[in-house]
């Protein structure tokens, strides 16, 4: 598929951390010095995308630190180092915590996203910044999971929390300065995530061994987390900053021949073919892989994935490219979408100790979710009022429904 134009002109800066990502050290001299002769600060481009720990990396193996001057570079350098100090501390209580659920009996836990790709890519440093922790558990453990990380010394929100039909995780918890979140499953199904994703057995039957601070865990397998990473970018509407196609590229660059084909077995087991070689192609194009790059897909395509690539790469770039993207509300585009998936048996497939808080169906939980009839129409009215009078607000909502249309269609051919 020949590549999109990206909606605006990039600039040097974000050039410079494309070459970042690929590791295209003389490209990354070159955009640095042409960014600051244009006047561009690097430096806050990193921080936009999460990129920071890699700029200061790659600027030490290229020797230009000092180029951008000893004030954002000494910035530079304090960020790289809270970095290191906040991963560390990370991984520490990811092994307390998992060694902690091991000793109740909680032996079916997984880190998931950025702590499962520290792993995986142990014993370099992740090259881009961590937000929380999330561990993946089974349905049935999980309230017993939650008992054993307060007795440790987690503290929970103060306010009263009901889940809602999309819903994935338990609210945050936060542990020695971590934020921690236990999922019972990957995502749900909604209007953005119409495919279906491994659950918590399949990736336990997968999972393989990784290192964190020279001790041994369980993570999901290699293909597992690379389709993990593709699926996020979806449930995530694609408002996303450069760091979260670059854990893919990373994924990607990581597999080998035969972690490439199982991709695409996975992919095809769970009707992702065709959306997995979209993101495959435009990753490609959003990060401009060096000559020689090997781009070889896995997966197949067909005319569906090449109308979707043309429909949606405008949006991806448009949210890439914005500052703090805005999204829709799920609720209105559920509404518009005509889409009820994500009620199918969210019931029943909450655990357990859920399904007690929910009463009088989806939208007395939504309700209760936001606090009260009040309110949930204070919110409504709010956001119907933005809406009206936002240009940001009514784009947000176009480019959500054109994802989601194009989205749907592809997931209706990969089932």
């Amino acid at each position: 598929m020949p590549p999109t134009e990206p909606p605006r002109q990039l600039s040097h800066s974000f050039r410079c951390l494309q070459a970042c990502v690929t590791g295209n050290l003389p490209e990354v001299a070159e955009r640095l010095d042409a960014a600051l002769a244009a006047g561009e600060d690097p430096l806050a481009a990193a921080l936009d995308h999460g990129l920071t720990p890699l700029l200061y990396q790659r600027l030490q193996e290229t020797s230009t630190l000092e180029r951008l001057g000893s004030g954002r570079a000494q910035r530079l350098h304090d960020l790289h180092r809270r970095a290191l100090v906040f991963q560390a501390g990370a991984f520490d209580v990811t092994l307390q915590l998992l060694a902690q659920l091991a000793e109740a009996g909680i032996t079916e836990a997984l880190p998931v996203k950025g702590m499962a790709l520290a792993a995986l890519l142990w014993p370099s440093p992740l090259p881009r910044g961590l937000v929380d922790l999330d561990l993946l558990v089974a349905p049935e453990q999980i309230e017993r999971a939650q008992e054993v990380i307060l007795a440790a010394g987690a503290v929970a929100p103060p306010i009263p929390w009901v889940p809602t039909p999309w819903e994935y995780h338990l609210p945050l918890l936060e542990y020695r300065g971590f934020g921690v979140e236990l999922h019972w499953r990957l995502w749900p199904r909604s209007p953005l995530q119409p495919f279906r994703l491994p659950a918590v057995a399949d990736l336990l039957g997968r999972s393989m061994a990784g290192t964190l601070n020279e001790q041994t865990l369980r993570l999901p397998s290699a293909p597992d987390q690379f389709l993990i990473f593709a699926a996020s970018l979806a449930q995530d509407g694609f408002a996303v900053g450069l760091r979260h196609w670059a854990d893919l590229y990373w994924l990607r660059q990581r597999l080998d021949a035969a972690e490439r084909a199982r991709v695409g077995d996975l992919a095809a087991e769970y009707g992702l073919s065709e959306y997995v070689a979209l993101v495959w192609t435009a990753l490609g194009e959003i990060l401009e892989e060096p000559p020689g790059a090997d781009k070889t897909s896995p997966l197949r395509s067909g005319a569906p994935t090449e109308e979707a690539y043309r429909l949606l790469m405008p949006v991806f770039w448009r949210r890439l490219l914005t500052p703090d993207p805005r999204r829709s509300s799920l609720w209105m585009l559920r509404a518009l979408c005509r889409d009820r998936a994500g009620e199918e048996g969210w019931l029943e497939a909450l655990p357990g100790f859920l399904r007690e808080r929910v009463g009088g169906g989806v939208a007395r939980s939504a309700v209760t979710h936001c606090g009260g009839m009040l309110l949930a129409g204070g919110k409504l009215a709010s956001r119907a009022g933005r809406l009206l009078f936002s240009r940001r607000e009514r784009l947000a909502l176009r480019d959500d429904l054109l994802l989601a249309r194009a989205l749907g269609r592809l997931a209706l051919r990969g089932s």
